[in-house]
């Protein structure tokens, strides 16, 4: 899952990005015209917005990623002395408001839950598909009882698949949403992971739940 974190201030920047970077591809921008560029361009499931921005003021942030058509979640980072105008941030199109410091437990059941009410498809803590057990939460697949070892990109990508039940999603999406912006990656990246989560997924080759869109990417269906 993509995380957007816009601050001008780096140590929160910086701490912010710790915090989540386990659960999360992070990208980070250090002002309101750049997060705004990276918003625009890309599909976040969350933007995070510390209101110590600079250039344009966290409110007016919120209102114009409303006003662009972005639908991602955001939660805002607010001073202490900004908590009586929590109201008017979640009425400018902020989901969530939370004064800094936030402690990372806190942080990260927050943004679940953000995710949680504005996911339009497969939303649930965990889900049973034929013999497949996904636990969203701890990330965990289980065949009846047994644990399939996934590497995180692997899972991500299953992940993102499933909670885009019978949606076609592109390569060119898949590598964007799941790999750190400005990596170098090789162009078979997608199909190389593919692969090897098909092997370990598909116990049946006969049933695939990863159908292959020629030319595009893959869908998930069931």
């Amino acid at each position: 899952m993509r995380l957007l974190i816009i601050s001008a201030d780096s140590f929160i920047a910086r701490d912010t990005s710790r915090k989540v970077r386990d659960h999360y591809v992070v990208d980070v921008s250090c002002s309101g015209d750049d997060g705004l560029m990276l918003a625009n361009t890309n599909y976040y499931d969350g933007i995070i917005i510390d209101n110590g921005l600079t250039d344009i003021s966290g409110l007016e942030m919120c209102g114009i990623i409303r006003e662009d058509g972005i639908a991602s979640p955001i939660l805002m980072l607010l001073e202490k002395e900004c908590a009586c105008k929590r109201g008017l941030y979640l009425d400018t199109g902020a989901d969530m408001c939370l004064i800094k410091p936030v402690e990372q437990l806190l942080l990260l059941s927050k943004l679940r839950a953000i995710a949680r009410k504005n996911c339009h498809h497969i939303c649930c803590s965990s889900l049973k598909i034929g013999h497949l057990h996904i636990d969203f939460q701890d990330k965990i697949i289980l065949r009846d009882d047994t644990e399939i070892t996934l590497r995180r990109k692997e899972y991500d990508l299953f992940e993102y698949l499933i909670r885009n039940k019978g949606i076609s999603v592109s390569k060119e999406d898949l590598l964007e949403h799941i790999w750190d912006k400005g990596m170098d990656v090789a162009s078979n990246t997608v199909e190389v992971h593919m692969t090897r989560l098909r092997k370990k997924i598909e116990s049946d080759p006969e049933k695939k739940l990863i159908k292959t869109i020629h030319g595009y990417g893959y869908r998930v269906d069931w």
